[in-house]
């Protein structure tokens, strides 16, 4: 398993649990949506690579830079399926971290 796979799942249980605690803090609203958009991040940057390297055979220069580095470079870099599933993953964790009192009534 590479690093970023194991990273991703680390923030998805974060942010289940965030679901299971009960109290109304400001911080317990904001974190699961922003935890969700890192996953969303990090699997759509992944699958843009991937489509980029199939449509023209080189890496996005932006792929070297250290930070990017981490989950990007050829030897980091989780599957596309992977990226795939975490990115829609994350879009159900962001829909899921919305008010449910709201969301209930639909």
């Amino acid at each position: 398993m590479k690093v970023i796979t194991a990273l991703c799942f680390i923030f998805s249980g974060i942010t289940i649990i965030f679901f299971q605690i009960s109290s109304q803090a400001r911080l317990q609203k904001f974190l699961p949506k922003i935890i969700a958009v890192i996953i969303i991040t990090i699997g759509l940057l992944t699958i843009v690579t991937y489509l980029n390297i199939l449509r023209t055979g080189k890496d996005f220069s932006f792929v070297n830079f250290p930070f990017f580095n981490l989950f990007l470079a050829p030897d980091t870099r989780m599957a596309l399926i992977t990226a795939s599933l975490f990115f829609i993953f994350g879009i159900v964790l962001f829909l899921l971290s919305n008010d449910k009192s709201i969301t209930a009534n639909i």
